[in-house]
């Protein structure tokens, strides 16, 4: 039996997305790292769900205003990116 390779190594979590938009530790690492998938030098697929989901947790939990991580997360959904996935059933 044959192992098909897949296209993509990863998929982006909720957590990658939350801490790529606000200044923490680790925001210049995860920062880096999204350009990298959504520049494809990373083969990982970021689904759109993921950045409803960073709403949630950077406004109700976190307390960040809702005009700063709307903007801020816009912003990253406006790059034309293939990494984006949308089909989410």
């Amino acid at each position: 039996m044959h192992s098909r390779r897949l296209e993509f190594e990863g998929v982006v979590d909720v957590g990658l997305i939350v801490i790529a938009h606000f200044k923490n530790p680790a925001w210049t690492y995860a920062r880096d790292f999204l350009k990298d998938v959504l520049g494809l030098r990373k083969r990982c697929t970021v689904p759109l769900s993921t950045y409803f989901g960073a709403y949630i947790i950077m406004t109700r939990y976190l307390k960040i205003d809702r005009k700063e991580v709307a903007t801020a997360l816009v912003t990253t959904l406006s790059i034309d990116s293939p990494a984006f996935y949308e089909n989410i059933r």
